[in-house]
Parts: structure tokens; sequence; C-alpha cells
């Protein structure tokens, strides 16, 4: 299905779902870039603050950044 039969089929029930799906995949992806700039402010934060809790604070950022990349995948795989 292209984008232009997305856009003609909308007020259908079928079409409008469809774009609501697209939708919630490009916010999902939207998550994926904060997620990833989120490492990296944890990856700043740990160069410019030294800290015992500095490398928990870098696996939980890496996870959250893995997590929302297998959200995301999966998200894709259902449409």
């Amino acid at each position: 299905m292209t984008l232009i039969d997305v856009i003609t089929n909308i007020a259908t029930p079928g079409g409008f779902v469809t774009f609501i799906e697209l939708i919630i995949v490009l916010v999902m992806g939207l998550y994926v870039l904060y997620s990833f700039i989120v490492l990296r402010q944890v990856d700043l934060m740990n160069k410019s603050l030294m800290t015992p809790e500095g490398s928990l604070f870098k696996l939980l950022g890496w996870f959250h950044f893995v997590s929302a990349l297998i959200i995301l995948f999966l998200g894709i795989m259902a449409l």
C-alpha cells in the first residue's frame, strides 16, 4: 500500500487504522532517537562527573536504548 492510497483511503475505517499505525511507528522512531540522546547525555555526564555508579548509569542507558530499538522493530513487524 502506497502513501497515496493511505491518504485517499483515510476516510475508510481500514485506511484510518493504517494511518494511525504509521503515526505510532513514527512516534516510536522518535522515541528511539530520544533514547539515543539520553545515552549520549549519560556518557557526557560520566565523563564530567566521576562517580562509582557511573557504570550502572551507562548500563541502564544502554538497556533503555536497546529496549527502545527492540520495541520499534516489533512495532514495524506488526504492521
